[in-house]
Parts: structure tokens; sequence; C-alpha cells
């Protein structure tokens, strides 16, 4: 629409000529600016380009960041086998084992954290697994060290980082974990078939944690619990050894054969295993 040029006094009293010019210098102006905002209007439907060639370094650190993994990222043993030539052995671990009577302390504790809600995995390992390992660990003489919810970064780049529940290591003297490492407790909320891999992930970093600092042991051990279910797994060279047929849990028929298995364990890494007798 051009300009109106009817609307005032002052236009009418202008000279006709002067009028026609400054009406077409009017229209002119309009015109240009209608046809500006149009393109400009037009450009924003445009998409941006995409910028195809990015920094090499860029590129290698996004591609780097995709591929680490962890732990729990391991949900299979077949992703073991495959990563890192594991053999998986389905088998029962322990034939005759010495049943350990919990202590008048330990029964205590359980009965107490009976009476709690646990729902959730870490009440779970808070009230019914830690007092399983603080009563084998008092029956041991206080000669084991007991890491809960270590950092234990031994080969990032190839998934072997993250976050184990518990750690069994022989150093009692130190605040930092030391080689060698010969156990890892996994909890689970739901079931223990799920912390198979992770558990046996976090086996393979143990053994190559000892390598490392110097210290090779012929097995690394494993238990994986929901607090009321527990299985346990073994780690000889490549094999890894998993003991679904035996499973064991707080149950008073049960509970000795666990601390029995427990205490089998780790008097093998002992100087001077522990006495059967109740502390």
């Amino acid at each position: 629409m051009y300009f109106n040029t009817s609307s005032t006094s002052f236009w009418i009293s202008l000279p006709h000529s002067l009028r026609n010019d400054f009406t077409g210098f009017i229209n002119a102006a309009w015109m240009l600016w209608n046809e500006t905002v149009s393109r400009a209007m037009a450009m924003t439907n445009v998409p941006a380009p995409v910028k195809i060639h990015q920094p090499k370094r860029t590129v290698f650190m996004l591609s780097l960041r995709k591929k680490i993994m962890a732990y729990s990222d391991f949900t299979s043993v077949s992703q073991l086998e495959e990563q890192f030539g594991l053999v998986q052995n389905v088998t029962r671990l322990f034939e005759h084992i010495q049943p350990v009577q919990p202590s008048e302390t330990l029964r205590n504790d359980l009965y107490e954290s009976a009476t709690l809600p646990l729902l959730t995995e870490k009440a779970k390992s808070e009230f019914l697994i830690a007092p399983i390992l603080k009563e084998v660990r008092r029956r041991s003489h206080f000669s084991i060290g007991l890491f809960s919810g270590y950092n234990f970064d031994v080969a990032s780049s190839i998934g072997l980082t993250g976050y184990c529940d518990y750690l069994i290591s022989t150093e009692t003297r130190s605040i930092d974990i030391k080689a060698p490492v010969f156990c890892i407790v996994e909890a689970k909320n739901r079931t223990v078939e799920e912390g198979v891999a992770q558990a046996g992930a976090s086996m393979l970093a143990a053994a190559m944690f000892n390598e490392q600092k110097g210290t090779i042991t012929p097995a690394i051990y494993g238990c994986v619990t929901t607090a009321y279910e527990w299985v346990f797994l073994r780690l000889q060279q490549t094999q890894l050894d998993i003991d679904l047929i035996q499973r064991y849990s707080l149950e008073e028929h049960s509970l000795p054969y666990l601390l029995g298995v427990l205490q089998h364990i780790i008097d093998q890494f002992l100087d001077k295993p522990a006495s059967l007798a109740p502390q």
C-alpha cells in the first residue's frame, strides 16, 4: 500500500509539482523498505550451515567420551568374554564349608535392622550387608581392610573403572587401598543375576591392580548380594567361575554357611587363619 497524500491541509497548500516529486520519493522509499524486510524474513527460514570440518582434536575427544565405560556398564558375562577373553564356568565353588555360628553382636544387628524400612540398595548395604562383613573382620582379628564405596580406577580406557560397593584387602594400615585386593562385594536391590557381569569386571580390575603393584594372587573372589541372597564368583587367570547353584541367605539355617564361606575366602590370604571361635 502506498503513502496516503490527502490527510493534512499542509500537504494541499504545496505546489502541484513539488507534491508529485515528494510523493514519488515517499512511494519509492516504501517499496525499498518493504522489499528489504521481505528478504530479511526469508533469510531467517534458512538453516545455519553445518560445520562439516570440525577440529580433529574435538572429534577425537567426543568419540573417546562415547567409548569410556565403567563396571556398571557390563550387563552380561558375554561382554567380558568378548572384550577380555574370559571364559565363564557355572559351577559349585564350596563343597565342604565349615559353618560359623554368628556372634551375639551380629544377631542383634540383624534383628534391629529387620525393624527398619529396607527398600533401597543403600539401606540394605548399610544395615544388612555391612554387619556381615564386619563380623568376619572381627573374626579375622581385624587383619583385613574393608573399603566401602571406593572409586577403583584401574584402567578407565577399557572400562575397568567406577565405584565398588565393598573391596576387601589384607592392607589394614592405610586409608588408600593397597594390593592385594582379594574380594569384591557388589550390592544389588532386585536380583543377584543383574550384578554378576559387573562383579566380574571389578574382579578382573582387582587382578590387574594386584599385578601392577607386583602382588599376584592365585584367585580373586567376588560376591553379588541383595542382602537376602548371596552368590559367589572366583576368577583364576581367564576363567570366571560363577556359583549360581549354591546360594546363601540370612535365614537361620543358611547364615552360618554364609559366614563360613566368607571366612574360608579370607583365610586363604591370611598368614594365620582366624580361629573359628566367635569374637
